[in-house]
């Protein structure tokens, strides 16, 4: 891990190795405690399916005193899709338009000035079976 600081902001590059489920919950709750994630890179699976990632947070000074109306905030999201709809995932295509899809409704939001997303991870959930909800307990 290192820091580094300019300007009231402070800097961490952070490694992490695990399977990919665990860094994605591990760079989650980074992103959610510390700072904004400005930087996002993983290997490829290796044989034993473990990556690597390499992360750099940015965390804003707290102590600063200018006031403002506007923030940047920053908001990790995991969205469960159905594949049908989004054919292709992890594909370039696929991952773009849904990185576009995604910003639009982000920009939706009351007071939202501007909005970005990335999509860091394409995971397979398990299958799941549908119950019968009507039939009761």
């Amino acid at each position: 891990m290192s820091a580094s600081s300019a300007s009231g902001q402070s800097s961490t590059r952070i490694e992490l190795s695990g399977t990919p489920d665990q860094i994605s919950r591990i760079v989650a709750l980074i992103g959610s405690s510390i700072g904004e994630i400005i930087f996002d890179s993983r290997s490829q699976p290796d044989p034993r399916g473990m990556v690597t990632a390499l992360i750099q947070v940015r965390s804003a000074d707290l102590e600063s005193s200018i006031p403002t109306r506007t923030a940047a905030v920053t908001v990790q999201a995991v969205l469960d899709v159905d594949t049908d709809v989004w054919p292709g995932l992890p594909a370039g295509p696929s991952v773009e338009q849904l990185e576009i899809t995604t910003t639009t409704a982000l920009r939706n939001l009351p007071g939202v000035q501007a909005a970005r997303s990335r999509v860091i991870s394409v995971l397979p959930l398990p299958a799941v079976t549908a119950k019968d909800e009507s039939a009761g307990p």
